[in-house]
């Protein structure tokens, strides 16, 4: 059991590597898909996980510092980027989970004078999510350090493939699956530590599965900056017409933003989820305007006795007086059609024997008395 179990493991790992491979590799053509990297589910203790994302943007116009319209960047100016995360992750008991990670960048920038490229480390980046509440819904609160690889000068030339800050992001992360679909939500505060603006990000998203392992979801995410930007609006735009094209992508004053997304999924079981698809930015201020082509690959693998379906052999309950099926009776439920989302809520506290066991004795001593 261990040995197969150890095997499709690592069949499921390479598939991984493999595609995360083609995902850096091809860009544009294999491209994350939420806003926010959702935890789990569900998590059984001493497990890992492994995700990777992408996110291919290109843009050629910024919304204006007031919200509703946009400009186009002078000159037909073009700004494009291609951000890569890759993500490991530990889970130390059923409630408390680590993960670590680094994010990698490619920036392109066109004006009617240069063309410049740049690639990089972007940052790599640490934290911790733990079980909060979950009786009728999931709440896994998180924080996120995330430390620049490459911190950015406000006089560079080259194209920023970040804000190139370290920052702080902590909030909460909510979820409720249902048999065919899943509604999740995020809100958090992203702080970077320096002079930018501290920004409070939202994301609402929706999940529903349309076959056997194929999904469709979308959502709405953005952010608002609520803590003033300590450096000027003038000098922004400056770092952005030298580095980026005259594009705010990245190293905004007091930007905002809201954005759609939508995506298509192949999910064969609990432990793999592939997903591609599309976002749009919709509104903002002083941010780029401009469409992303998405995608991301988690695998979290569970060990093959984390759902327990029916009560050791060893306890059965056995009456003299019972009739041979109600002697041998045992809740029958090999037969639960455990559903891509809904089973993610056995992930987390499994029932014990022990549980169905008492189950059963209440249910027969309720017969008896019936009788």
């Amino acid at each position: 059991m261990n040995f197969d179990f150890q095997n499709r493991s690592r069949r499921k790992i390479t598939i991984f590597l493999g595609l995360s491979l083609l995902a850096v590799v091809c860009g544009p053509r294999a491209s994350a898909v939420t806003a926010y990297e959702t935890p789990p589910g569900g998590w059984a203790s001493r497990t890992y996980g492994l995700s990777a994302r992408v996110e291919y943007f290109v843009t050629q116009a910024n919304y204006d510092n007031v919200r509703g319209s946009y400009s186009r960047l002078p000159n037909e100016n073009k700004f494009s980027t291609i951000q890569s995360t890759f993500r490991g992750r530990y889970n130390f008991t059923t409630k408390f989970s680590t993960f670590a990670g680094l994010g990698l960048g490619y920036s392109q920038a066109t004006d009617n004078v240069y063309h410049k490229t740049n690639s990089q480390i972007t940052e790599v980046f640490g934290g911790a999510n733990w079980l909060l509440h979950r009786q009728y819904f999931r709440i896994v609160p998180e924080v996120l350090v995330s430390i620049p690889m490459h911190p950015t000068d406000p006089n560079q030339t080259e194209p920023m493939t970040s804000d190139g800050v370290p920052y702080i992001r902590s909030g909460l992360f909510a979820h409720k699956p249902f048999r065919k679909f899943r509604l999740g939500a995020f809100g958090g505060f992203h702080i970077p530590l320096s002079d930018l603006g501290t920004r409070f990000a939202y994301e609402v998203t929706a999940d529903m599965r349309l076959f056997s392992i194929v999904t469709l979801g979308g959502g709405i995410s953005g952010y608002e900056t609520f803590l003033a930007d300590r450096s000027t609006r003038e000098s922004r735009l400056q770092t952005a017409q030298r580095a980026n094209a005259g594009s705010f992508r990245y190293y905004a004053f007091e930007p905002a933003l809201i954005e759609a997304r939508g995506w298509i999924g192949f999910r064969p079981d609990r432990t793999l989820w592939i997903r591609v698809g599309l976002a749009k930015t919709l509104n903002g201020i002083d941010t780029a305007e401009g469409f992303s082509i998405t995608g991301s690959i988690s695998f979290n693998p569970q060990p093959p006795t984390v759902v327990r379906t029916s009560a050791p052999q060893r306890y059965k309950y056995i009456r003299p007086d019972e009739s041979s099926a109600q002697r041998s009776f045992e809740p029958d439920t090999e037969d639960v059609d455990y559903d891509l989302f809904e089973s993610e809520e056995a992930e987390v506290l499994p029932s014990s024997g022990e549980d169905a066991l008492d189950q059963t004795e209440k249910l027969l001593e309720k017969k008896n008395r019936s009788k």
